[in-house]
Parts: structure tokens; C-alpha cells; sequence
């Protein structure tokens, strides 16, 4: 028994050195990190469930941890809503952006969109799932739709849909919360998301304060975005000159 519990200690390790910049991964993540054959990584990772070492978020999904009672979160109702249609469903997806920062806001719109990222391909049946539940449900890809009803003020049951393969930065269908800010900041930059920048600010720094935010994961959420540079502004913001900002603006604005 012993040596079974130092196996499954010396997996864990392994498995925690390789995906140290995740909070969830795949079975093919770790099968990778340990150079085994499928039905010994499945068998391993049931064992480490088992022992309390890891959590099986979804089929397939895995994490490090359980979300503490400290980082619980508590979405909106219409969140709630859309969670409890697409649990039952059976598919993938996670919610991101306000529904996860909630608790580092000091002002909370009355109505937002709700950014969801749904599995590939299965997103056309969760689309359909939501619309006929009364759900104004936009592509990510449909920028000029989401733009009208954002001009209209029509932010009442909508919901962003962006299509995924990934799953790797959310944890029992929410985001991190590096993924939640940096989707959340690429709306508002991208998009005129219904919140003040002001709002945003406060959110980054308050996590920044409670230890909440993780620079190599935001980076890495960033770059699946293609915003990488941008939150490297954010991050050394403090830091840099405001005489390079000027400068920023004035090479901006020559081009």
C-alpha cells in the first residue's frame, strides 16, 4: 500500500511540474507528461481522483484543485440559467468574463451579455438549446450583430457564443480568472462591452491585491487571443516611464 501511495505521489508531482501553468487538463495532457499508455493514464488519474489529489471536472477534464470556499463564485441568475440548461445537455462549455469577477466589482451592471465558449462541435445544438429558452444567442464571429444590440441597448438574455477546443482555463464550467479578464478586456476593447473601463481597472487590481491573478496564466490566456502584448502593458503599467505612454500615443498616431 505504501508503495502504491508513493507511485501516486511521484505521478502527482510529475503531472504538477509539467502543467503548472493550468488549472484544468485533458487526459491527453497528462498522458503526455507521463509517457504512458492511455488505459495506465486513465487508470492513474482515476486513482488520484480517488485519493483527493485531483477533481474531475468534466469527461475527459481534470484539475489540480476544488474552487476554495474563498473563490466560490456566484454568478448572475441568467448565468445560473444558462449553466443549468447546458449541465443538463451534457455538453462542454464554460462561462466567462463578468459572471467569474463578480466579486471584484465594486458596481455590477443591472445587464450584461454573458460571454460563453461552447464545445466546437457541438456549439450549433447548444445554440439551438438556448434560443428555443427564450436566449438571444450571438457567433463570436457575428461582431456587427453583437455591435447593434449593443448600440440599442439590448443586453437582456444575450449571450456571446465563441466555438473551443480548449477547455484547459476553466474549472466546473467557469473560467479562471485570468480568462474571465482577459475575454472580458478584449470585449470592451473590441466590442464596447456594456462596463467602464474605470470598472475594469478596479477589478484587475483588487485581484492583483488578493493574490488572485496569475502573470504566466493571464499571459497564456492572452495569447490565445492574441492580446499578449496588451496585458504585458497591463502588467508592467507601474513601471514603465509615463513618458513612454506619451510616446506610445504620439507613434500611434502617426501611423
Amino acid at each position: 500500500m505504501e508503495q502504491i501511495k508513493r507511485a501516486l505521489d511521484i505521478k502527482y508531482d510529475r503531472l504538477s511540474e509539467s502543467l503548472k501553468l493550468k488549472y484544468s487538463f485533458t487526459v491527453e495532457d497528462a498522458q503526455t507528461a507521463w509517457g504512458s499508455k492511455k488505459s495506465t493514464t486513465y487508470w492513474d488519474l482515476h486513482k488520484l481522483v480517488e485519493t483527493g489529489r485531483l477533481n474531475r471536472v468534466q469527461n475527459g477534464i481534470y484539475s489540480f484543485a476544488k474552487r476554495s470556499s474563498v473563490d466560490t463564485l456566484i454568478p448572475s441568475g441568467f448565468a445560473g440559467r444558462i449553466q443549468r440548461i447546458l449541465q443538463e445537455s451534457g455538453f462542454l462549455f464554460y462561462i466567462s468574463g463578468v459572471d467569474v469577477l463578480l466579486r471584484f466589482m465594486q458596481h455590477i451592471p443591472d445587464q450584461y451579455p454573458v460571454i460563453l465558449f461552447a464545445d466546437k462541435l457541438a456549439a450549433d445544438e447548444i445554440s439551438n438549446l438556448l434560443v428555443e429558452d427564450g436566449i438571444i444567442v450571438i457567433s463570436g464571429k457575428e461582431s456587427k450583430a453583437a455591435q447593434d444590440l449593443l448600440n440599442r441597448n439590448r443586453m437582456e438574455n444575450v449571450v456571446l457564443l465563441y466555438k473551443t477546443q480548449n477547455f484547459s482555463y476553466s474549472l466546473d464550467g467557469f473560467a479562471t480568472n485570468e480568462k474571465a479578464f482577459v475575454d472580458l478586456y478584449f470585449e470592451m476593447t473590441r466590442r464596447s462591452y456594456p462596463l467602464a473601463m474605470q470598472e475594469l481597472a478596479r477589478m484587475y487590481l483588487a485581484m492583483l491585491e488578493q493574490g488572485e491573478l496569475h502573470r504566466g496564466k493571464l499571459l497564456q490566456a492572452a495569447h490565445e487571443r492574441s492580446i499578449r502584448s496588451e496585458m504585458i502593458l497591463l502588467i508592467d503599467a507601474k513601471q514603465i516611464n509615463p513618458s513612454a505612454f506619451k510616446l506610445a500615443e504620439m507613434i500611434q498616431g502617426e501611423e
